[in-house]
């Protein structure tokens, strides 16, 4: 560890009587060189000056020595590895214009002797893991300029007597457990504060109007509480009212993720240098604003996930610095066609997302003028007509979704040049035609922008459609492809086997389509497998025996196919697998399940005598598959599983057992249906109860898709 110490010029003289005046040490080492403040400075005599201490790279306790320090002036013991609680000998530095114990592993309640320091300026104990209630005392720190407590674990409701600190300028509260409401007095009284930062807490009620009386307040943010009510019209005052992110250095009105309620007030157009409008997942009713787009600055629109309605408005788009537009989950309708023409312009817009509404009319070609676009989503709507060539423009896509609407037509040829492309969902549309057969760039490198999206990357999703014609062997080449899902179409001929080539691959649903010939067996070399999905097509020939290695293997669904021979034995090494069903197909061991050979039957199916690889007789339920497999209490199998109750592991299946106690009969099974379903859900419900009275069985959703 090294130790530096500045010092005044010594008088004159021998080294012999040399007096240092020293005004600040430093002390420096790495986390394995230091245990804790490690110096004895109860007896040295700088604790009669006025001095700074400040630290790096220690790890311990605070040493107690430190609080023997009466002239110290400022101690800076941030960024270090700092553990235990703060002691309330701290109120023995009564000369302390600045503690900062920022960014440790300091735990325990806040010593009310913090209110002693009456000289403090600046008090910073953030990023550590203190608990328990603000101490009412700091009332007493009348000469406090800047207090932050951000990301600890305080509870209680903000202390009424914060609103004595009238030189307070910065207030930093956010990332811990607050809760109640705002006192009045904290927005009457601090007539300095200028940045305010109670977000990520549980503070409730409605915002405080008064707060339009704090005239240098610019830096606000208030999102993820559980505020109510409706945006107050005295807001609309507050002429420098923004917010900045630390990691964004973005002016920002934020309110999001609380429970306020209400219409957007029109006044929101006043804040011409706003550059972020935040106040996604809340409860806002009517329509957006036209004012909106006075914020000639603004860059970034979040309002999703609330209840507002109307079409969106033309001017929303004036702000050609546009970054994110983001407004899914609301009720939105109406086109947006005639207001597109503002918003081809939008050079700089990266996100765009209007999914989950209901909007309707045309996807309008124009879109492809958006050449920064990275995020496309304007699924679960209503959008018909085809899907704009346009689109293939875009070259910055990176994801791509415009399912659960009623596009037809084809897929278009210039999707397949997108080479940053990597989350493609065109499912629960009306496309048609075969896929187009070309050498692809999309799928080709992992490149995510999104991180929300990072957990389910790869997906190329076109399922429930009427796309025909082969599966092209040019898929093979998509390495990124995760989930590839090409379920209920009308797609024939064979499995290409290049598609065995994926190796991120870890579901490929066939299911419901007019696939005909056998199955690859080099799908049995795929190390990723956990759900394969061939149901309901045409496939004949047996299973191949490398289908029991797949190792990772939970779902697989083989049902509804002209499969013959036997199952392979190798099936008994799929010790993970949950889901099989390899019900309706024509396998050797039944006999084809011909009507002589059957032996009972009932509401829950019928049973045929079978004869297994050795020769031996047993009876075989025809619907096989992991719910009706039947066993005892100690997981035994029985004669109707067919032997299948081997192939799942009891601590990897959804098995459960449970007692009817009496008054137990009126107990809602199913307790989603007694709490009301989000939008999207409902859209998902209605789409798929359309979907089950239609007249194309193509169409109609299977128990596995909606399961």
């Amino acid at each position: 560890m090294e130790v530096f110490a500045a010092a005044e010029q010594p008088k004159r003289g021998g080294f012999g009587g040399i007096q240092l005046r020293i005004q600040r040490i430093e002390l420096r080492g790495s986390p394995q060189e230091a245990k804790s403040v490690p110096l004895d400075l109860q007896n040295h005599p700088m604790r009669s000056k006025e001095q700074v201490l400040r630290t790096q790279s220690l790890k311990g306790p605070v040493s107690p020595f430190l609080f023997d320090l009466s002239k110290l002036r400022v101690l800076n013991l941030s960024q270090n590895l700092l553990f235990g609680q703060l002691s309330p000998q701290v109120s023995n530095l009564k000369r302390l214009k600045m503690l900062s114990l920022g960014e440790n592993q300091l735990s325990g309640s806040l010593p009310s002797q913090l209110g002693v320091l009456t000289w403090l300026e600046t008090l910073s104990l953030c990023s550590n893991s203190f608990t328990g209630e603000m101490p009412s005392e700091l009332g007493d720190t009348k000469q406090l300029k800047s207090l932050d407590f951000s990301g600890n674990g305080l509870n209680g409701t903000v202390p009424i007597r914060l609103g004595e600190l009238t030189q307070l300028q910065d207030l930093d509260l956010s990332d811990n457990l607050l809760s109640g409401s705002l006192t009045v007095s904290l927005f009457t009284n601090l007539q300095s504060l200028s940045y305010l930062d109670v977000s990520n807490n549980l503070l409730s009620g409605n915002i405080p109007p008064e707060i339009s009386n704090l005239k240098k307040l610019s830096d606000h943010y208030l999102g993820i509480n559980q505020f109510t009510g409706s945006i107050q019209a005295e807001l609309g005052n507050c002429k420098n009212f923004k917010s900045v992110l630390a990691e964004l250095q973005i002016f920002t009105f934020s309110a999001g993720m609380n429970q306020l309620s209400g219409p957007l007030p029109s006044w929101l157009g006043k804040w011409n240098q706003m550059e972020s409008l935040w106040l996604n997942n809340n409860q806002f009713v009517g329509r957006i604003p036209l004012e909106v787009g006075n914020c000639s600055m603004l860059k970034y629109i979040r309002l999703s996930n609330n209840k507002l309605s109307g079409s969106i408005p033309r001017e929303l788009c004036d702000s050609e610095s546009l970054v994110e537009i983001n407004l899914d989950g609301n009720m939105l309708s109406g086109t947006i066609e005639d207001g597109f023409d503002r918003c081809t312009n939008l050079s700089q817009l990266e996100k765009l997302d209007l999914s989950s509404n209901m909007l309707t009319g045309r996807i309008p070609k124009e879109i492809g003028n958006l050449r920064s676009i990275q995020i496309l989503k304007l699924n679960s709507n209503f959008f018909n007509g085809s899907i704009p060539m346009r689109l293939g423009d875009s070259t910055s896509l990176n994801i791509l979704e415009l399912g659960n609407n009623n596009l037809n037509g084809s897929i278009p040829e210039k999707i397949a040049d997108l080479a940053q492309l990597q989350f493609l969902d065109l499912s629960y549309n009306n496309l048609s035609r075969p896929i187009l057969s070309k050498h692809s760039s999309y799928f080709h490198e992992v490149n995510i922008l999104d991180l929300s999206y990072s957990h389910n990357y790869g997906k190329f999703d076109i399922s429930y459609n009427m796309l025909s014609g082969p599966i092209p062997k040019e898929l093979g080449s998509c390495v990124v492809v995760v989930y590839l899902l090409l379920g209920n179409n009308m797609l024939s001929s064979n499995i290409p086997r290049s598609l065995s080539r994926l190796t991120n691959l870890t579901t490929l649903d066939l299911f419901g389509n007019l696939l005909t010939s056998s199955i690859p067996p080099e799908f049995g070399d795929s190390l990723k497998f956990q759900g394969f999905y061939l149901g309901y097509d045409q496939l004949t020939g047996s299973i191949p025996g490398s289908l029991g290695y797949l190792s990772c293997s939970v779902k697989l669904n083989l049902s509804g196919n002209k499969l013959s021979d036997l199952v392979p034995t190798s099936f008994g090494n799929l010790n993970g697998l949950t889901n099989l069903d390899l019900s309706y197909n024509e396998f050797d061991g039944t006999n084809k399940f011909c009507e002589k050979n059957v032996i009972g039957g009932g509401g829950f199916g019928t049973v045929f005598k079978g004869t297994m690889p050795d020769g031996k007789t047993v009876a075989i339920k025809k619907d096989i598959k992991a719910s009706n497999i039947l066993l005892n209490e100690d997981f035994d199998a029985k004669v109707l599983d067919f032997g299948l109750a081997r192939l799942i592991s009891d601590c990897k299946s959804h098995i459960s057992t449970d007692m009817m106690n009496k008054e137990q009969a009126d107990q809602v099974l199913d307790p989603t249906v007694l709490n009301a379903y989000s939008k999207s859900l409902m859209l998902k419900m209605l789409h798929i109860a359309v979907g089950c009275v239609s007249d194309n069985h193509i169409a109609k959703p299977s128990m596995l898709r909606v399961q």
